[in-house]
């Protein structure tokens, strides 16, 4: 008996002794009995009675329970991704990456227009666009310029006003092409000159002259005094259903230069452009000082341009000329008098040279005579 429970002893402190280093062993390794290390087989141990009795194992070290994750909301389980199907990729156990929208061909946009107040460079122009238009830069104006076939305007091109619901390179598309020249100050009281008989065909000459057609004052030029500006349509060709046989024209008066309207248009075009012509040139101002009502005679340059020339695109010079060009009924001089007084430099000039020559071809036949006696007159 004494045997046996010394045996049973020592069967304890081996058991102890494993199970100490079972634990210290899953400290550091964080391998916890569950996690496949076996059990030792329970030791019989003797009863009170006397009779050996299985001594039950100790409790197996358990892990704490996971936390259970938020219950799903309604939004969360809209925005969950649908189920891979079975035979994926995914559902074979590939990591899956979150799909990237498809690939957009990019598209040529047009010029951005806008609207608002806005101060156009290299110039001094500023504009007060409403939203109904908007303002386009100077290259989406050359663009237009050279899609429907017009003549650049003179002067710089410093951008394009358009309506806001119609969209450039469109078929039903027009602009009205702003300009700057620096040309000083015109002088308004010279547009008295635009009444001016043979004035248009002052203008046929000057737009001949320039290679430029010109059919017809479509609405003749007029001056608006109160506001400076200088309006006209002309029409530069046979009217035709794709062709922009008309011109509208407008001029406004700074201190330093002038500002320029030039909106070509097609037959079908013509009636809304004239319309909102008016609308165009409220829109054109000065930037603050360089207004008409601003110049100072002391220190500004008065401009070699008369209201009449900003039609023609010529100098006060060059209209003279232009009118002489014309023929007697177009220039100031026409009549008798005037025609002789033109020709009278001709005249004497032709009249000095016949004596030159005169001159000249008898003194070479007295030398001659010197030289040789047998070409002397005989004497009767």
């Amino acid at each position: 008996m004494a045997t046996t429970k010394g045996n049973a002893a020592r069967g304890d402190l081996a058991y102890l002794a494993a199970g100490a280093f079972l634990a210290v062993l899953g400290a550091a390794t964080g391998v916890s009995w569950a996690d496949g290390v076996e059990e030792p087989p329970p030791i019989a141990r003797t009863a009170p009675s006397g009779r050996l009795a299985p001594t039950a194992p100790p409790p197996a070290a358990t892990t704490p329970p996971a936390p259970s994750p938020p219950a799903a909301t309604a939004t969360d389980a809209a925005q969950a991704p649908a189920a891979a199907p079975a035979g994926s990729p995914q559902a074979a156990g590939v990591a899956a990456t979150t799909a990237l929208p498809p690939a957009v061909t990019p598209v040529t946009a047009g010029p951005a227009g806008r609207s608002g107040l806005i101060a156009v460079p290299a110039s001094d122009l500023a504009l007060t666009v409403p939203t109904s238009f908007l303002f386009y830069p100077p290259d989406a104006a050359r663009a237009h310029l050279g899609r429907v076939g017009a003549p650049t305007p003179t002067g710089d091109i410093v951008g394009m006003l358009a309506p806001a619901d119609l969209t450039p390179g469109q078929n039903d598309f027009w602009g009205a092409v702003l300009t700057y020249q620096q040309i000083g100050r015109v002088d308004a009281a010279t547009a008295s000159g635009l009444a001016d008989a043979g004035f248009d065909q002052t203008v046929r000459q000057a737009r001949a002259s320039a290679q430029r057609s010109f059919q017809r004052f479509e609405t003749p030029p007029s001056f608006v005094a109160s506001q400076n500006a200088l309006n006209w349509v002309e029409q530069t060709a046979q009217p035709q259903p794709t062709a922009f046989a008309y011109r509208a024209e407008g001029r406004i008066l700074g201190r330093r230069g002038v500002a320029g309207v030039t909106a070509p248009a097609r037959a079908d075009q013509l009636a809304q452009v004239k319309a909102l012509s008016p609308t165009l040139a409220g829109m054109i101002g000065f930037s603050q000082g360089n207004a008409y009502a601003d110049y100072n005679a002391q220190i500004d340059t008065a401009s070699v341009y008369t209201v009449p020339g900003l039609v023609t695109n010529l100098p006060a010079t060059g209209v003279a000329q232009a009118a002489s060009a014309g023929g007697p009924e177009a220039r100031p001089d026409a009549g008798k008098d005037g025609a002789t007084t033109n020709y009278l430099p001709w005249l004497v000039g032709g009249a000095a040279a016949v004596g030159l020559l005169a001159w000249l071809a008898l003194g070479t036949r007295r030398r001659l005579e010197d030289e040789d006696p047998n070409l002397r007159p005989r004497d009767e």
